[in-house]
């Protein structure tokens, strides 16, 4: 039971690069960076230049804000929306047997909750209906009519995003020319980072968690959850008390609190003295 806290530990604090996600099940977090990753420099520091290195470079900085848009509107259109749709349905297949979808309830529950607060979108009335003794056929029926009008309007704001990702690209040509323009992303735009940044190797671009669904699809285009720094790799923001600071930024901070945090203790001695305090040394 204890080779994983043992081994996992000296891998990744020796340099070894491994997806969070692919840790020990009892040190995994789906939703943002494990414990166990937050306290190893190398994490912060690989964040912070892979972050910057996709989203500030000649290149891509025209397009971040507008490709952020897009990846979210679609990740709604085409994963979410549709999930939630599919678990609506097989709990009508299933009627009278609701009592075994309590998890179901709770995340469409909170996932439609979620869709109303960030993208300001219409509610569903009826959702506090949404447990056993109160869903029936009738507002499984009404909610998937919803879901349907949700997804026309988020496939209405992606494609406007669309459109003014092509008005700047239309102006930059002008400016630079077709061919210069296209030097230019030779120049900065590194496919492998986006790769990495975009999570393209992933095969699950959504995934159940206990009580939400959560997205693997483009985390640098993902805003996190918390509110207290904590967050998913490659987030191009962490959010502390409501307000967000860009990775690069907040990630260097953070070194230097642990460069801060570990020289203070080599000043007084501490590491020592916890040492023997657990050999059995005496002062």
């Amino acid at each position: 039971i204890l080779i994983p806290f043992i081994l996992v530990p000296q891998l990744l604090l020796g340099g070894a690069m491994i997806k969070f996600d692919e840790l020990h099940k009892n040190l995994a977090k789906q939703a943002q960076v494990p414990l166990v990753g937050d306290v190893m420099a190398s994490r912060w520091a690989y964040e912070a230049l892979s972050v910057a290195q996709f989203r500030y470079n000649d290149y891509e900085e025209h397009f971040f804000q507008h490709e952020k848009k897009m990846s979210q509107y679609s990740f709604n259109r085409s994963y979410l929306i549709p999930r939630l749709e599919a678990m609506t349905k097989q709990i009508l297949r299933d009627s009278g047997n609701y009592q075994a979808y309590e998890q179901e309830f709770e995340i469409i529950t909170n996932e439609t909750n979620y869709l109303r607060d960030k993208y300001n979108v219409r509610g569903f009335a009826l959702i506090g209906s949404f447990t056993p003794e109160l869903f029936n056929k009738s507002i499984g029926t009404r909610y998937l009519s919803h879901l349907d009008i949700l997804q026309k309007g988020f496939q209405g704001l992606y494609e406007e995003a669309a459109a003014r990702k092509d008005s700047v690209y239309s102006a930059l040509t002008k400016v630079y020319g077709k061919d210069g323009f296209y030097e230019i992303k030779q120049d900065y735009f590194n496919e492998g980072v986006s790769d990495l940044v975009e999570n393209r190797n992933e095969f699950n671009m959504i995934i159940q968690a206990k009580d939400r669904l959560i997205q693997k699809k483009d985390p640098i285009y993902m805003d996190p959850l918390n509110n207290f720094g904590r967050a998913h790799f490659y987030a191009p923001v962490k959010i502390v008390l409501g307000y967000p600071i860009d990775t690069f930024i907040f990630n260097i901070i953070i070194l230097w609190l642990m460069i801060s945090i570990l020289y203070v203790l080599l000043l007084d001695d501490t590491l020592r003295k916890i040492i023997n305090l657990f050999s059995g040394k005496k002062k």
